[in-house]
């Protein structure tokens, strides 16, 4: 017995010097744990960071890499892509659920980190995350305070950006930086055109903000484009749309009347031609009431903020049923998860956050 013990005890070490001498592959999925294979995977994904190099990243995050593990230098992955000016990256990291809001030991976040060393399109894409700008280190020092000093980010607009949020209540449920969905245009006046306005005619509430002639600063005309606010993915695409009939549409509102609300499916139909942008942080805006839809898109289909995506209509409502162009105008909602911008709020905080969302200038120059 005690030879034949000697002779798997030699065995072995021979095995173990042949694993070391890397002539004998390991076999991982035999001997390795399930919380071994992730920490392997985690610095797979902290290596692949660090070297720019986005298929590997990619391959990381397909083997469910960690994106909250850290390196030596207490980094998360995003912090690192962040300081390396690397935008693709922090777009994947942010898409696998990294934090735009987490900290290292000095207190920097993802968007501190950027500001001091990255580039402008990383902190743009930070701020559409969710990033707060009026976070600060352990030094008290804000994203803007180190901007200022980041020869990357000099003469850029998200100076501008970063100084009108540092010092204003900053919701973190909602992003920053996007751009107005009408060239040059302000958000409406009138209460009646903002999120939770009674809707009498349906039983129901307003969800977004609309865009009519007169209001917004700048003439509203059918066929007019409407743009992305934000880089994003289209999500939903309305190029097959038929407008409803009049019967169609009275037999939608006297449903709601014999319900007392507006259903989800009634809803949509009433929102007439829609196209859906994601973006990042998962964030999505809607464009409603469309005449038409850009025909280079489908669904899957890459944006970038500030592309045509549609044409303002009025689909969806009396004047397309009875077969006019009269009123047209946008309906725009932006949503995270199934909350709308807006929800539950007074007109007041609901100008707050589109000042924070889409910057003080969209704001209306008086308010009805």
């Amino acid at each position: 017995m005690r030879m034949i013990a000697g002779v798997f005890l030699l065995l072995g070490a021979v095995l173990v010097s042949l694993w070391q001498l890397e002539l004998v592959p390991v076999p991982i999925s035999r001997f390795t744990s399930q919380a071994d294979t992730q920490v392997m995977a985690a610095r797979a994904l902290a290596d692949a960071v660090s070297a720019g190099d986005v298929a590997a990243v990619r391959a990381a995050l397909s083997n469910d890499a960690d994106v909250r593990m850290r390196d030596a230098d207490g980094l998360t992955p995003l912090m690192q892509a962040a300081k390396q000016r690397e935008d693709t990256l922090t777009r994947l990291l942010l898409a696998a659920g990294s934090d735009p809001n987490e900290s290292d030991v000095s207190g920097m976040t993802p968007l501190i980190h950027a500001a001091k060393d990255g580039s402008a399109a990383v902190v743009r894409t930070l701020l559409q995350a969710g990033a707060n700008p009026t976070l600060q280190d352990a030094t008290a020092r804000r994203a803007v305070d180190y901007a200022a000093a980041n020869p990357a980010l000099r003469g850029t607009e998200v100076i501008t950006r970063l100084e009108s949020l540092s010092d204003v209540p900053f919701d973190p449920s909602w992003p920053s930086s996007y751009s107005n969905p009408i060239a040059e245009s302000t958000f409406s006046s009138r209460p009646s055109h903002l999120p939770n306005a009674r809707r009498a005619y349906r039983n129901g509430f307003h969800q977004g903000f609309d865009f009519y002639d007169g209001v917004v600063s700048v003439p509203i005309s059918y066929g007019m484009p409407t743009v992305a606010v934000a880089d994003g993915r289209v999500v939903r695409i309305d190029h097959e749309y038929e407008e409803l009939s009049p019967e169609q549409l009275q037999n939608l509102l006297d449903e709601a009347a014999r319900l007392g609300n507006t259903p989800e499916d009634t809803l949509d139909l009433l929102r007439g031609r829609q196209v859906w942008l994601e973006h990042v942080g998962g964030y999505v805006s809607r464009y409603a009431h469309l005449a038409d839809v850009a025909s280079n898109l489908e669904v899957g289909s890459f944006v970038r903020e500030g592309d045509i995506v549609a044409y303002i209509g009025n689909s969806g409502t009396e004047e397309a049923a009875t077969g006019t162009q009269s009123l047209p105008h946008l309906h725009f909602e932006l949503w995270r998860g199934n909350t709308f911008m807006g929800e539950g709020l007074e007109p007041d905080a609901i100008y707050e956050r589109v000042a924070q969302v889409f910057g003080e200038s969209t704001l209306p120059p008086f308010r009805e």
